[in-house]
């Protein structure tokens, strides 16, 4: 029997929230440059990449594998700065029947509070949560809020 799941974590960022969310909105082409030994690309696969319903291919590296995944940006909600993506297929759906990542930025203080919310549907209890992949999401925005401060 399927199994729906949610986790959530919030992590503390000193960039501006507003630069945060920009990068996973309209500049995802800098993250492969930001982070090049976790993201090799990130495709465009439909729309303009950066609105509600573009398609967009990530390829990258975790846990020493070779890994895809293709997403959809479902909602865009830029004054509170949160966007969420719809894994559509690749190595994350493997195991899962679905992931959905919600990610919000808010200012706090000279930096940010950022929310990720990973929700995810599991085909059975002998599957674990894919919170492996929300630690790898984790580590890529620990990555950019570095460059970000960087600049």
């Amino acid at each position: 029997m399927a199994q729906i799941g949610k986790k959530e974590l919030q992590i503390e960022h000193d960039c501006p929230a507003d630069k945060f969310f920009e990068i996973f909105t309209t500049k995802t082409s800098l993250i492969p440059s930001i982070c090049p030994e976790k993201i090799k690309s990130v495709e465009v696969l439909q729309g303009d990449g950066a609105s509600v319903g573009s398609v967009r291919l990530w390829k990258g590296v975790l846990e020493n594998s070779d890994q895809s995944a293709t997403e959809r940006i479902e909602a865009i909600d830029k004054d509170n700065k949160s966007v969420t993506f719809e894994t559509l297929e690749g190595d994350m759906t493997k195991n899962h029947k679905a992931i959905k990542f919600t990610l919000h930025a808010m200012p706090k203080g000279k930096g940010c509070l950022v929310t990720w919310i990973m929700e995810y549907e599991k085909p059975g209890e002998d599957i674990a949560a894919p919170t492996k992949y929300l630690d790898f999401t984790v580590g890529i925005g620990k990555d950019i809020d570095a460059f970000l401060q960087k600049a």
